[in-house]
């Protein structure tokens, strides 16, 4: 028995020798596969610092490219540009942004008084001194607390900060400072900061070389960064798995810019393996030494399974070695027992296969000939929720998807039919109800003599794959059938030329190339002269730093036209952080800038019209309507002011005077139609009523219910009180056309008819007299003439009275014909105050018209005013006639005076109407009357 055990021992001896080199091997590559993943790790860091520090950036490059497209840039313009970037919320690091203006020794006055004016008070030019430059803050914005002392501080003072804007004016590029002191007492005190600048050149001026950069300096844009919250969100990869620190250039605690330490629950104590990293990194133009090592946290993932499994194993083996060993050497006795120890060891083995086959993150499974499943693993049980074997044959029959279950079930039963492996993707339910795409596979089982014994398959999880795959269907999709314009483009990384790859349908419809046109081309094609070479400059200089840029364009078509639109600019990088394509959407927004001009339009109107307007909710259930709003004219004409009636119905305007009825047949053909109009009487605030003429208009949703309304009421009641007084005077001047022509027909009848017939008598006489009275015939002759003197008198008063002849010598010795017949006749004091120029005249019809008022004005101060005096003035205003009749009689009140109707007033009236001028009747009791004609309008009588 000795030499048994002791060949037995030394068989367990030199495998447990190759068991432990094993072991040692597989834990060494464990240890170098968890060094490469921390390498992996601080390359990702790294990469994260410089794509934050690049993301950062855009914040300056979003001011630089503010000024490059604007051609003057107000202080309140730049606020708003950058809230609407939102950079608080999206630069978490960033907390303020200011501008620094270049200014010269001569031009410093100036520029305090222009800070001044502009509203910052007790602005200076700080630290004081006599400098030959400045380079003076003159905005700060954004700060999360407030430091308005940093306005007018002069960072040329600074040297560190001198020399840092020097080196972003010379290179056009972003431009870190080393560490700064801390602000002092506030909730960023413990935050190292940097700062961050940009430099801002003249606008249109070019900035390729350092001289020239140097000479169109106009200053640069600055923000301050702050470390600690620059790097937030990257807590949880840093603090759990490797520390981080950053310093300035060189390693030291007063170069130290960054610690992980510093996060909550970033204390951490050095791991066993201590994976150490020291890496050299520019950053905006400085040297940052980024240091990092592994903790506990990270090395935790050191897989040791493959060597225990190999130790654990090659020791089972060693034994198992060992045994057969013993058990050989103790020959046939043993037989027996070695052979239930090996049926032991069988069902060791089936048990650790088992083991591995549930440890496994396939869903194993096996049948039989018949199809019927003898064994899953426990992957299976765990998807399904199924307790055993027999639950899980239960729940399969339900578990696959309804549209899949069928193809399944007959691909499977095919391979069993045949005898021959399958694959199939089909969708199961898991065990929380969602359903999950597998790929199953299957292969046949065969006995030593060929007999098939069933089937052995596993299934794996690819809902992320189909996912993934739906995505870029769904992408595909959307770049084909967008109607917006997608352009891919090839980006040169070394002369930074764009080349068009593809673009989709909908860039050929609106800008008009063809694939074939277009694709290859240098993409610089579709520019148009509406914007400065500095405008895509900023362009590609947003797409290079902050890897995007957004805003309107206007792109050129293929027939030369150009075509407003909003473009968006995503670029794509490659692992070195190269812009190597770009994808940029094109939307046409011509139609949305007319509909936004048609919005403006509408609102002025509804705010400026004199017509009341408003705007009613209706209730669609009882078509019950309140006020939604109102515009100016309404508050002004109704006497309600806006809050007055928002909320309320319509009968707070309406009046009592309407029967239901009226209201009824209103609302019946208005909902009927969407329309009613006509003349309505409203109620002021004040109790008093107006008449208008009102319309009503409905507006619909997408449903074709009416929700809304619209009423335009437009106050008629001077109109209807002008046709009253209009149709009265009609009235008036017709009876006295017709009573001057009775006077006419009564003088020709009464006086001049009578003459005629006495003179026809005397004629028919005269050859009697001549025969019988010679010595009468002198007397007869003379009493002749006399009547047709008489005659002729008449005549020429009812011709005088049409038009008068005087008209014919001019409109000025009409005037004063008029003037000299009416002192003659009336006995009043009456004066002509000429101021016209020598030679005025006026065409008949007008001169007529103007001559008619003076004479009807004139006839009424004789009639009425009691006047002792009368002076008429005749001058020019804006080269029209205007005439003034004043008189110092008894007056009257202007008021009655239209109510009576006077048809003298009402003639001068309409006959300035047909002058195109303007009448005024300006009159008190007691103090006279002036009447006023000017501005006739028309050319004829200016």
């Amino acid at each position: 028995m000795a030499p048994a055990w002791i060949l037995a021992l030394l068989v367990f001896s030199l495998g447990a020798l190759l068991t432990f080199w094993l072991w040692s091997n597989a834990r060494q590559t464990a240890i170098e596969e968890l060094k490469a993943e921390f390498d992996y790790r601080v390359v990702r860091i790294e990469n994260q610092i410089k794509e934050r520090i690049r993301h950062y950036s855009r914040v300056l490059h979003g001011v630089q490219g503010f000024y490059a497209s604007s051609i003057s840039v107000d202080r309140k313009e730049l606020t708003s540009f950058l809230a609407a970037m939102n950079t608080r919320q999206l630069y978490s690091g960033v907390h303020d942004v200011g501008v620094t203006m270049l200014i010269a020794r001569q031009g410093l006055a100036q520029h305090m008084a222009e800070m001044q004016r502009l509203g910052v008070r007790n602005y200076v030019v700080r630290p004081e001194g006599e400098r030959s430059v400045y380079a003076v803050v003159v905005q700060h914005e954004l700060p999360k607390e407030p430091r308005m002392h940093i306005l007018g501080y002069d960072q040329y003072s600074d040297p560190v900060l001198r020399a840092a804007m020097g080196k972003s004016r010379d290179s056009n590029a972003i431009t870190l400072t080393g560490k700064l002191e801390p602000l002092g007492q506030t909730e960023l005190a413990n935050d190292v900061r940097v700062l961050m600048f940009l430099p801002v050149y003249q606008k249109n001026k070019p900035h390729e070389t350092v001289e020239e950069r140097r000479k169109h300096l106009i200053g640069w844009a600055f923000a301050p960064l702050y470390m600690n919250e620059a790097m937030a969100g990257m807590e949880d990869e840093i603090t759990a798995n490797i520390a981080v620190k950053i310093y300035d250039d060189e390693i030291s605690e007063k170069n130290r810019l960054f610690d992980s330490n510093d996060f909550p629950g970033g204390a951490h104590a050095d791991g066993q393996l201590n994976f150490r990293s020291i890496r050299k990194a520019e950053f905006g133009g400085r040297t940052w030494t980024l240091v990092m090592h592994s903790i506990p946290g990270f090395e935790v993932r050191l897989d040791t399974s493959k060597s225990h499994l190999i130790l654990g194993v090659g020791l089972m083996l060693s034994l198992l070695l060992a045994f057969l060993t013993w058990l050989l050497g103790t020959g046939r006795a043993r037989a027996q027992a070695q052979a239930e120890r090996l049926t032991a060891n069988l069902k060791e083995s089936e048990i650790r296969f088992r083991f591995m086959a549930d440890a496994a993150p396939a869903m194993i499974w096996m049948s039989n000939a018949n199809r019927k499943r003898l064994w899953v693993n426990r992957g299976w049980l765990d998807f399904t929720g199924a307790l055993n074997l027999d639950d899980f044959n239960r729940r399969w029959k339900t578990c696959i998807h309804p549209d899949d279950a069928v193809q399944y079930e007959s691909i499977r039963r095919t391979a069993h039919e045949k005898q021959q492996a399958f694959g199939s993707e089909y969708r199961v339910r898991r065990h929380d109800g969602q359903y999950r795409w597998l790929m199953s596979t299957a292969l046949p089982r065969f006995n030593d003599e060929g007999k098939f014994l069933g089937l052995i398959g596993a299934a794996i999880d690819i809902t992320a794959r189909k996912q993934a795959e739906e995505k870029l269907t769904q992408s595909a999709l959307m770049f084909q059938n967008s109607s917006e314009a997608m352009l891919i483009a090839d980006v040169d990384t070394e002369s930074r030329e764009s080349f068009v790859a593809d673009i989709n349908p909908a860039f050929t419809s609106l800008i008009g190339y063809a694939s074939g046109e277009i694709i290859g081309k240098n993409a610089k094609l579709l520019r148009s002269d509406k914007h400065e070479p500095a405008f895509f400059e900023a362009i590609e200089n947003s797409v290079k730093d902050a890897g995007g840029w957004q805003g309107e364009y206007h792109a050129l078509c293929k027939n030369g036209a150009t075509r407003l639109g909003w473009l968006i600019i995503s670029a794509i990088f490659d692992e070195k952080g190269r812009v190597c394509k770009y994808v940029s959407i094109f939307r046409d927004i011509t139609e949305q800038k007319a509909n936004e001009e048609k919005l403006r339009l509408a609102a002025l109107v509804y705010q400026n019209s004199s017509d009341a307007m408003m705007v009613f909710d209706i209730d669609p259930k009882n078509h019950q309507s309140k006020i939604a709003d109102v515009n100016p004219a309404f508050t002004v004409v109704t006497g309600y002011a806006r809050d007055e009636v928002i909320g309320q119905g319509p009968d707070i305007l309406r009046p009592e005077q309407y029967r239901p009825e009226f209201y009824e047949a209103m609302q019946k053909e208005f909902f009927s139609t969407g329309r009613w109009q006509g003349e309505f009487t409203r109620v002021r605030k004040n109790g008093g009523h107006s008449i208008t003429w009102l319309s009503l208009h409905a507006i619909y949703d997408d449903n074709g219910i009416m929700t809304r309304y619209v009423s335009i009421s437009r106050d008629i009641s001077k109109q209807k009180e002008d046709e009253e007084t209009i149709r009265a005077l009609t009235t008036g001047l017709i009876a006295a056309k017709e009573e001057e022509a009775r006077r006419i027909a009564r003088e020709i009848h009464d006086d001049l008819g009578q003459r005629l017939s006495w003179l026809r008598m005397n004629l028919a006489m005269l050859p009697k007299l001549v025969s019988r009275q010679p010595e009468q015939m002198a007397d007869a002759v003379e009493r002749m003439k006399e009547s047709v003197e008489h005659i002729l008198s008449v005549v020429r008063n009812i011709s005088t009275n049409l038009r008068p002849a005087t008209l014919d010598m001019g409109f000025i010795m009409a005037v004063q014909w008029q003037i000299e017949n009416f002192r003659a006749n009336t006995g009043i004091e009456c004066r002509l105050d000429n101021r016209l120029q020598e030679g005025f005249n006026l065409p008949d019809e007008c001169s007529t018209g103007v001559f008619r008022i003076l004479q009807e004005a004139l006839t009424n101060v004789a009639r009425y005013a009691q006047a002792s005096c009368v002076e008429v003035t005749l001058s020019r205003q804006r080269g029209n006639l205007v005439m003034e009749i004043m008189d110092n009689g008894i007056g009257f009140e202007p008021a009655q005076q239209r109510k009576s109707r006077s048809t003298g007033l009402a003639g001068m009236r309409e006959r300035t109407t047909m002058l195109g001028g303007a009448i005024e009747f300006v009159s008190t009791p007691g103090h006279g009357t002036t009447v006023r004609l000017k501005d006739a309008q028309g050319s004829d009588c200016r």
